[in-house]
C-alpha cells in the first residue's frame, strides 16, 4: 500500500512534496503556539498588575488594547513583542489550510493505492467491481446521464 504512494513516479510529487508541505505546516502551528504561550503569560501578568494602573486608567487600556489588537509589530518590521491578533489569526488561517490539505492528501493516497491495486488485476475482485458500479449509479441517478461514468476510466488514469 505504501509503495503505491511513494515508490512510484505517478504519485511522488504528491507524497514526497505533499509531505513536506504537511511537516512544515505542523512545525510553523508548533511554533505560532509556543508564541501564543509566550504571549498568554506577558498579557496575564499584565492583568495581574491591574492595580498599578489605578492612577492612571487610560494607560492601563491602551496597555491592554494594544496587547490584544495592535499591528504595530507587523509596520515595525516584527520587531518587539506581537499581540493576540497578529498570532491568531495567521495560526486560524493556517490550522484552516492544514486540515483542508491533509484530507487531499489522504484522498490521492487512496486514490493511488485503488488505482494500482485496479492496475495489479484486481478489478476481478467482487469488492472492488461493486464500488465503482454503486458509484456510478449513484451518480447516474443524481445527473440522469447512463454513461457518464465508466469504470474503465478510472482504470486507465
Amino acid at each position: 500500500m505504501i509503495k503505491a504512494f511513494y515508490a512510484t513516479r505517478q504519485w511522488a510529487l504528491w507524497a514526497y512534496g505533499g509531505g513536506l508541505l504537511l511537516i512544515s505546516s505542523l512545525w510553523l502551528q508548533v511554533q505560532m503556539t509556543v508564541a501564543l504561550n509566550t504571549w498568554y503569560g506577558q498579557f496575564y501578568d499584565l492583568l495581574q498588575n491591574a492595580a498599578s494602573y489605578k492612577d492612571n486608567s487610560s494607560e492601563g487600556i491602551a496597555l491592554f488594547l494594544s496587547k490584544l489588537i495592535s499591528i504595530s509589530y507587523v509596520h515595525n518590521g516584527f520587531d518587539g513583542e506581537p499581540s493576540f491578533i497578529v498570532i491568531a489569526f495567521p495560526y486560524i488561517l493556517l490550522a484552516i489550510f492544514t486540515a483542508w490539505f491533509t484530507r487531499v492528501y489522504g484522498l490521492r493516497w487512496r486514490e493511488a493505492i485503488t488505482l494500482i491495486t485496479c492496475l495489479a488485476g484486481a478489478v476481478s475482485s467482487k469488492r472492488l467491481r461493486a464500488h465503482p458500479s454503486v458509484f456510478r449509479r449513484t451518480v447516474t441517478d443524481l445527473l440522469g446521464s447512463s454513461n457518464l461514468l465508466d469504470c474503465r476510466l478510472f482504470v486507465q488514469s
